[in-house]
């Protein structure tokens, strides 16, 4: 998909009819047409390569494989898609001339320029077509390979296959299409693809001492001057050593570069205007296409749900690093072993049942955040905002409480076994029934003497104890156990 085509809205019909009279094929999204891009050989070898070992597998069978020239619709009223291959066993799309509104599966093969909208917004799009069971996305630059499967729970699942896991594991990778029963291997997928050459300055700098990028004036005015088709390259090679070197590494280069006055040698190369308004399209792009990695690994996240396999663990922590928001995430039963979410905000988050265990959750902001019935076994809750959290049934086992605010957080049945609750505030907390408390933990947190330790309901709302004598009996008990004071009592201030 390019740049968008025309201002003026069109309905799906007004597209259809109009994109029937073009020379060229457009996609439709809300109301606007877009130009499809031209692709590289590479591009359409690895379409061709599935598509004809699908088309084989599918010979005979009541399923049709179909390539670009293929319109899909999400729906009658649009958006519509021209995906690299599709796949359809449905009736109705046997028979249609037009467009494809059932696929089983669909094939993306990424290129620069689409990557992100194929993994954002197209794939949100995608998802809601209700026969789609499999989305598959092909790198063109690079062997990767990215399989959604819709699972048993209608919640998508994300496996990776990469030359890294290829080489780690020194022997190739299939890809197995559960939807038509098909299985491919990652050799004739990329079967007579070239890659594109990627640069490595450093590299080149300590091999070629003498010939070092941008090296001097003197180079531009000699008569072997780089023609405007190698200059074109270069500049290409140096948006990819752009995007492939840590920013510690680009600030050392540039040093070098103003060092060496090589900033004449870039701004000579820059003449072309066309080169010039790609690079500034690619700066003034940044913050879209850090929206759509966002989108993309929070569309990951709101559909791993009891995801096990440990990639929405990821996805969340890559979240919380880029400095976003976690407020109402829904992530209960799910795998979080490990995870660091210090300073997060968790507000009215859904974490019941899910796995914690050795979590750093230190800071973090949980207030109203449903905690019922989780493993927070050696979790690190120090510091957090757990006012009026829902942590009944926990485990609380070596859980670091230092410091945590637990006011008004309903505790009944949570396991506290050797939990550090040095500091903590329990005033209004709810602890009826809680497993291995003593008095010594009571002790050394804040307010304990305001917290609830019997049966409690709600009047006008506000949280009481039902039998409030029976409270006083319970916290006068505690304090009068003079073996559990600590020796240094915990500063509340």
């Amino acid at each position: 998909m390019t740049a968008q085509f025309q201002t003026e809205k069109m309905t799906p019909e007004e597209y259809l009819a109009w994109e029937e009279q073009q020379p060229m094929k457009y996609e439709y999204l809300n109301g606007k047409v877009y130009g499809m891009t031209r692709e590289t050989l590479a591009h359409n070898d690895i379409a061709l390569n599935l598509a004809s070992a699908l088309k084989s597998h599918l010979q005979g069978k009541s399923c049709k494989v179909q390539t670009a020239d293929t319109k899909v619709g999400v729906s009658t009223n649009g958006a519509f898609f021209y995906p690299d291959v599709v796949v359809s066993c449905d009736p109705p799309d046997q028979e249609s001339r037009n467009i494809i509104y059932y696929p089983c599966l669909i094939v993306e093969v990424l290129s620069s320029s689409t990557e992100a909208f194929d993994r954002g917004k197209k794939f949100e799009h995608y998802r809601q077509i209700k026969s789609l069971q499999e989305y598959v996305l092909i790198d063109s630059e690079k062997i990767s390979i990215e399989y959604y499967q819709l699972n048993e729970k209608n919640k998508w699942e994300l496996t990776t296959y990469s030359l890294e896991e290829i080489a780690d594991s020194q022997q190739e990778f299939s890809v197995k299409l559960e939807s038509i029963n098909f299985e491919f291997t990652t050799s004739l997928l990329y079967e007579n693809v070239v890659f594109p050459e990627k640069i490595n300055l450093e590299k080149d700098r300590r091999e070629n001492p003498k010939q070092q990028d941008f090296s001097s004036a003197e180079d531009i005015q000699s008569p072997n001057q780089e023609t405007p088709e190698k200059q074109t390259r270069l500049i290409r090679r140096f948006a990819d050593w752009w995007e492939t070197t840590p920013v510690e590494k680009f600030i050392e280069d540039i040093d070098y570069f103003l060092a060496n006055f090589a900033v004449l040698n870039v701004v000579g190369l820059l003449a072309n205007v066309a080169l010039i308004l790609s690079l500034v399209g690619w700066f003034t792009g940044r913050e879209e296409r850090q929206e759509e990695k966002h989108f993309s690994t929070w569309s990951i996240i709101n559909d791993g749900q009891g995801d096990k396999s440990g990639v929405v663990k990821k996805a969340v922590e890559r979240l919380h690093k880029d400095g976003f928001s976690l407020e109402g995430l829904e992530l209960n039963e799910t795998n979080l072993i490990a995870t660091d979410l210090s300073g997060a905000n968790l507000l009215r988050a859904n974490l019941s049942g899910a796995e914690l265990i050795l979590a750093n959750l230190s800071g973090a902001e949980l207030r109203f955040a449903d905690l019922s019935n989780t493993e927070l076994m050696e979790i690190n809750l120090s510091g957090a905002d757990l006012r009026l959290a829902n942590l009944s049934g926990v485990s609380l086992t070596l859980a670091n409480l230092s410091g945590a605010d637990l006011s008004g957080a309903y505790l009944r049945e949570a396991n506290f076994s050797d939990a550090d609750l040095s500091r903590t505030n329990l005033r209004g907390a709810h602890l009826f029934n809680a497993i291995r408390l003593s008095n010594a933990q009571i002790k050394l947190a804040c307010n304990w003497k305001e917290a609830i330790y019997v049966k409690s309901t709600i009047v006008q709302d506000k949280v009481v104890p039902e039998d409030k004598q029976a409270n006083q009996e319970r916290i006068k008990e505690i304090e009068q156990d003079k073996d559990s004071d600590p020796e240094i009592p915990p500063n509340c201030s």
